[in-house]
């Protein structure tokens, strides 16, 4: 699809793979340091996006533990 290969533009399932750290993803590159985001696509997923991309840093580093 035209423009899926310019900067910053991410799929869904990558992104929700690399926020759940699955091990295919990550190492995929996201830069969240933008003030805008525009979220394609409808249902679950794309819900998933939103509260991520709207949550706070510190509340989603809370369910983190590395050891």
């Amino acid at each position: 699809m035209k423009g899926e290969k310019l900067n910053n533009v991410l799929s869904a399932r990558r992104f929700v793979g690399w926020y759940n750290g699955l091990p295919r993803d990550t190492h995929f590159t996201v830069n969240l340091d933008v003030e805008e985001v525009a979220i394609l696509g409808h249902g679950n997923v794309a819900l998933d996006v939103a509260r991520i991309l709207l949550t706070p840093v510190n509340k989603l580093k809370v369910g983190l533990s590395y050891t």
